[in-house]
């Protein structure tokens, strides 16, 4: 069993829009803010449960789409994010 985190704030608001602008809101007020929490008490807790979240979140859309569909997203969003951080991190040759 995982140990207790302590309060995550939900913060009381509406959210509308698109799907796009509704799954962004969802994790700049909810998910980002108590990852930052979590990362200055106990950053190893705060990699955990953006990993879960992470797992939730592939598990809900690959409930959504073909397994094909999912297999083809899924390595492109990953190359394009490893490309990211890379680049971020410097770690690409010149």
């Amino acid at each position: 069993m995982s140990e207790s985190i302590g309060d995550v704030v939900l913060p009381g608001m509406k959210v509308e829009g698109t799907t796009e602008e509704v799954a962004v809101k969802i994790f700049e007020k909810i998910i980002s803010p108590n990852t930052e929490m979590l990362l200055k008490k106990d950053p190893q807790a705060a990699a955990t449960f953006a990993l879960h979240i992470m797992g939730l979140g592939i598990s809900q859309f690959a409930s959504c789409v073909s397994t094909k569909q999912f297999k083809q997203q899924l390595e492109i969003i990953t190359h394009n994010m490893v490309l990211s951080l890379k680049k971020e991190r410097g770690e690409l040759g010149s």
